[in-house]
């Protein structure tokens, strides 16, 4: 059987275009990370800012302050962390994102660990910020305790409008 050729003879409807979009996509970005095991001594109720000296590439945001992002243009933000912690005795573990000194909303998150167990604390907030903010992770305990912060620790912005 020898094929056929067809001709189709018809016109597919369609609608008006849409706006244009963004042309860039993501218009401020960044994040920072740990790749090595930090251990980490928290004292009774004080906080510690979590040691991210890992830079990811970044887009109108700086690094200039040590373990934090730096915000360059105000707007709406997604921020995103993630941390793998186990503690050397029983303790309730406190990890959140701070703004200039400022509890991020949506961010803080308490966990009650026994001895040598692990836990991963995540989250994610959209949340406005300012120019100048300067973003970090800080961590405390209700006891005295040293704290392992495993390899792959990360905080990452980006802003969505």
């Amino acid at each position: 059987m020898k094929p056929k050729n067809f001709v189709l003879d018809f016109t597919i409807p369609q609608g008006p275009t849409g706006p244009v979009g963004p042309s860039n996509g993501l218009n401020a970005y960044g994040g920072i990370y740990s790749n090595c095991l930090n251990v980490l001594h928290l004292g009774i109720n004080n906080s510690v800012i979590l040691p991210l000296n890992d830079k990811m590439l970044a887009n109108h945001m700086n690094y200039t302050t040590e373990n934090s992002i730096a915000i360059e243009q105000n707007g709406i933000y997604e921020i995103s962390f993630v941390v793998d912690v186990a503690t050397s005795k029983k303790a309730n573990i406190t990890l959140s994102v701070w703004d200039n000194g400022d509890l991020v909303l949506a961010t803080e998150k308490t966990k009650s660990l026994a001895i040598n167990e692990k836990t991963v604390f995540s989250g994610n907030t959209i949340c406005n910020l300012q120019k100048d903010s300067t973003i970090r992770i800080i961590i405390a305990s209700d006891v005295e305790t040293e704290v392992a912060i495993d390899e792959n620790a990360s905080l990452v912005i980006k802003k969505i409008d």
